[in-house]
């Protein structure tokens, strides 16, 4: 009779221990996703979890990361270092620069350059304000002989690009960008 009061006493522990966890887990405000990642969910009528914005984007040149600093400044180094050759590195202050990298669109030879600040606002929040001047090379007389880089329009489509490549490489939602910082001229493409 002792062995059996055992058993069941043991059998009670671990259908209570396993049931407890789980009790517990819907007041969690994090859940993991499929393949051992954590994300923030949220919770929506039908009960089923739904990824929130992690990327929100604060005003034309201002992007919020819901994400630590070192994960944030690690996966711009790695996106960035993917087509560009950076000019400063400084973790210290957050600021990133490259070089000028030029590329065609149709007839005409664009550049542009990129300039990153990321600041770590709260524990897990980092705001990252990302300015990409493009210019263009346009002839200065009839001849063709006199050109200059001027100021061009567009560098929306490299601003999205790399945030939706943020978001991939750390796990996130698709970014919450406005569509008015959307490209301008949808027909137009960057080639790299």
């Amino acid at each position: 009779m002792g062995l059996g009061r055992i058993t069941l006493l043991v059998l009670l522990c671990f259908l209570t221990s396993s049931c407890s966890t789980d009790i517990f887990r819907k007041y969690s405000k994090t859940s993991s996703r499929p393949g051992g990642n954590s994300a923030k969910f949220s919770q929506s009528k039908q009960g089923k979890q739904k990824p929130t914005a992690a990327i929100v984007a604060l005003d034309g040149n201002t992007y919020r990361f819901h994400q630590p600093f070192p994960s944030v400044w690690n996966s711009m180094l790695d996106i960035l270092l993917e087509n560009y050759n950076l000019n400063i590195v400084d973790r210290r202050s957050g600021i990133i620069t490259t070089e000028w990298d030029s590329f065609y669109i149709g007839d005409t030879v664009y550049r542009n350059k990129l300039s990153v600040r990321l600041k770590k606002v709260a524990f897990n929040m980092v705001d990252i304000t990302l300015h990409n001047s493009v210019e263009a090379l346009k002839s200065l007389d009839k001849n063709g002989l006199s050109t200059a880089w001027l100021p061009a329009e567009g560098g929306h489509e490299e601003k999205v690009r790399i945030l939706q490549n943020m978001a991939i490489s750390l796990n996130l939602p698709k970014p919450v960008i406005p569509n008015e910082q959307i490209a301008r001229n949808p027909r137009r493409k960057m080639v790299r």
